[in-house]
């Protein structure tokens, strides 16, 4: 499979889906003079790059005082906790000072939260996300996803419904970019960003 940037031609697409009238989007910086979007690249770029050691946990168990409406009780000592999952989960050999710092984001539901994990190295964070698929079938329902912005994350949960509704056939992210595959004869993967938003706009109006 050949993976390229959205600044190579998205022929492979386009002789298949007109990408339409692009004043139709006009949120999409796609649409802004060539030096605005290359400035909006270099920013989402920056942007995510100072994610590039952290990874979240999902559905990680937290202690809760189920006397006070099963508030979290702080301290939580997140760093054990990211440890436990990693050595006897994932059946790594990470130390504590492997973890840069960790802690909860957002409410508990059913005892449940986030946890995000700086880790000291980018290796170490490779090393563990490599092996997230030890974690399918956790009770929990735990998973471990990359620390994305806020564009890129929209950009996932738009691709998410897309391939709930069949629209393309596979997507993916590594190291902060995200990919998709468009159907299973497709022999590219295209980065999203902006340009290829424009034709993920167009299909997520279909979906509707």
């Amino acid at each position: 499979m050949i993976l390229f940037t959205c600044s190579q031609p998205v022929s492979a697409i386009t002789s298949q889906e007109s990408i339409g009238n692009k004043r139709s989007h006009p949120d999409s910086s796609d649409t802004l003079p060539a030096t605005l979007k290359q400035k909006t690249r270099q920013l989402r770029r920056r942007e995510q790059y100072p994610r590039r050691t952290s990874l979240r946990f999902n559905n990680v168990p937290i202690p809760a005082d189920k006397i006070n409406g099963g508030k979290i009780v702080h301290p939580v000592d997140t760093d054990n906790i990211i440890l436990d999952i990693c050595n006897n989960t994932l059946r790594l050999d990470i130390g504590i000072r492997g973890i840069g710092r960790s802690h909860v984001i957002g409410k508990l539901k059913q005892g449940r939260s986030q946890v995000i994990v700086r880790f000291i190295s980018y290796r170490t964070r490779k090393l563990v996300f490599s092996n997230k698929k030890a974690q399918k079938g956790d009770p929990n329902g735990a998973f471990i996803t990359e620390n994305l912005t806020q564009f890129r994350t929209n950009l996932v949960k738009k691709l998410a419904s897309l391939k709930y509704n069949n629209k393309i056939n596979a997507y993916w992210n590594t190291d902060g970019r995200v990919f998709v595959k468009l159907n299973a004869n497709s022999e590219r993967a295209l980065s999203v960003t902006s340009r290829i938003l424009l034709i993920l706009n167009q299909k997520s109006d279909k979906v509707k």
